[in-house]
């Protein structure tokens, strides 16, 4: 009895592994024309709308032609879940397709292109699918110049019963020259009992010249020690791809993951929050991650390689690195730390600190007897220019000082403000400092009890 019980559940099990590893489709020309209201296994040849609604399509639909456009009208095209082994909208060897206004659930891969080109995938909603979008070499080459944009990518996930799973929002694999802007990818994770299992909202695997920008991809996560997650991962023999602008938060291993050998791939003005490693690039050389901002990571930055964390003298912004406590001096008032962090030479002392002119910074107290209060604060020219009539404030909580007459500051000079004030009552006060000159103003505030 327990031996057949054995047998049963092994079956169990490596039918849920061939399904997590392979998909099935059912090809053009086993079904009939979609039309406005479509059916299981139906094949798109024309340009077609669907009528709005919710269509039960086990084995999803194949897209036949070229030089057309499905626009789903906001409906929903449903699989069976668990057990799917389906894609919910295929595309072989065709280009010119332009797609939209889908909303896919419950396929293993909701929308996957192979061999096809000059491709628009727009205004999606993609949940509960094992994989999002996948683009992939075919019959007719790569996929190549497909624009992925405005997309959202939501609860995707590998089902808890598979042993080995690749949970993947977009996968561009033998795919170059195409661009994912303005996605939303959200909430996703991969588990299972053994190890191996992958959770990545884009992944990219030997593919050259993409570019993959202003997304936001956040709550990446692995449900286990035996299960791996990142934001965007390259490689391996991914190379020249431009990853910039993308807002990546609470990514359970990576924010950006880089694996050899990969190479000429640039990283910048990306935001990076709450993550293991914000970059972490293995057996790699001659990446670049510049104009980065790295914010309460638990390591910024991981090189196994050869490769660079700035351009000419500017670099990447650190959380922990951006006061002089945490050994970030800025004694020509450039707006960098005067000494590296790791193999940033030039580490920023501002978030956005590339963006920055003109900075009001480091406002405290510095004395503090009864209700009695001296407040210092520093006015910061990082231009490489004269700037004329600054002057300051002080909202202390109770009232408003000011600087007197307004000063010159010369190219990269700091003026430091000191401001005493005594309170008429114990309490908690908001005091904010600000300062403006030749068009450029900014403030900083903190909170005080008296």
């Amino acid at each position: 009895m327990r031996e057949g019980c054995i047998v049963v559940l092994s079956a169990f099990f490596l039918i849920l592994n061939l399904i997590n590893f392979a998909y099935a489709t059912n090809g053009c020309g086993t079904g009939v024309e979609c039309g406005s209201l479509p059916t299981d296994n139906c094949d798109v040849t024309q340009n077609t709308v669907f009528s709005t609604g919710f269509y039960d399509l086990n084995s999803g639909i194949d897209i036949c032609a070229s030089n057309i456009s499905l626009n789903c009208n906001s409906s929903v095209l449903n699989g069976t879940g668990e057990l799917s082994a389906f894609i919910g909208i295929h595309v072989k060897n065709q280009s010119n397709i332009t797609i939209w206004n889908c909303n896919i659930q419950n396929y293993q891969i909701a929308l996957r292109l192979e061999g096809s080109s000059n491709d628009r995938i727009l205004n999606n909603s993609i949940s509960q699918n094992t994989q999002g979008i996948v683009l992939a070499e075919g019959a007719l080459g790569f996929s190549n110049n497909i624009i992925i944009q405005n997309n959202r990518l939501l609860n995707n996930r590998c089902f808890p019963l598979a042993p080995i799973c690749s949970n993947i929002g977009i996968r561009l694999s033998n795919s170059d020259n195409n661009t994912i802007i303005n996605n939303s990818i959200k909430s996703q994770y991969a588990e299972g009992p053994t190890s191996g299992g992958r959770s990545d909202g884009i992944d990219v695997r030997r593919s050259l010249n993409n570019t993959i920008m202003d997304n936001v991809i956040q709550n990446i996560s692995r449900i286990n020690s035996l299960t791996t997650s990142s934001s965007v991962r390259l490689g391996p023999q991914s190379h020249a791809n431009l990853i910039l602008n993308n807002t990546i938060l609470d990514i359970g291993n990576f924010g950006i993951e880089v694996i050899g050998p990969s190479s000429f791939n640039v990283f910048f003005n990306n935001t990076i929050v709450n993550t293991s490693y914000g970059v972490y690039l293995n057996s790699t050389e001659n990446n670049t991650a510049y104009h980065n901002n790295f914010i309460n990571n638990s390591f910024n930055l991981k090189d196994n390689g050869s490769n660079f964390f700035n351009i000419s003298d500017e670099g990447n912004y650190y959380s922990n690195y951006d006061e002089e406590t945490e050994g970030c001096f800025d004694e020509n008032v450039n707006g960098i730390c005067d000494a590296n962090l790791g193999n940033d030479h030039f580490p920023f002392c501002n978030l956005n600190g590339w963006t920055l002119d003109f900075d009001v910074r480091s406002l405290s107290v510095i004395n503090a007897t009864g209700t009695e209060r001296v407040f210092e604060f520093t006015i910061n020219n990082y231009a490489n220019l004269s700037l004329a009539n600054v002057s300051w404030s002080l909202e202390t909580g109770q009232d408003m000082k000011n600087s007197t007459l307004p000063v010159t500051l010369t190219p990269y000079e700091r003026l430091f403000v000191y401001v005493y004030h005594n309170y008429t009552a114990s309490g908690t006060y908001i005091v904010t400092a600000s300062a403006q000159g030749n068009g450029f103003r900014d403030v900083e505030s903190i909170v005080i009890i008296v």
